[in-house]
C-alpha cells in the first residue's frame, strides 16, 4: 500500500529541510573561509526546520 499522500508530502518536506540544514552548515563553513557572516541564514533555516517539524509531527 503506498504512503498516505499527506504523510508522504510531510516526509518529503522534512527531508528537504534537513538537506537545507546540511547545506547551511556547508555554506557557513565556506563563509568562514571567505570572511562572510552566514550565521543569520543558518539560524533562520534552523528555526524554519523546527517550526515545520512541530507542525508536521506534533
Amino acid at each position: 500500500m503506498p504512503d498516505d499522500p499527506p504523510a508522504s508530502t510531510a516526509k518529503n518536506i522534512i527531508a528537504a529541510i534537513h538537506q537545507l540544514s546540511k547545506r547551511s552548515a556547508e555554506l557557513r563553513e565556506s563563509a568562514k573561509k571567505n570572511g562572510i557572516e552566514a550565521n543569520r541564514l543558518a539560524s533562520h533555516i534552523a528555526l524554519l526546520q523546527r517550526e515545520l517539524e512541530r507542525i508536521i509531527e506534533p
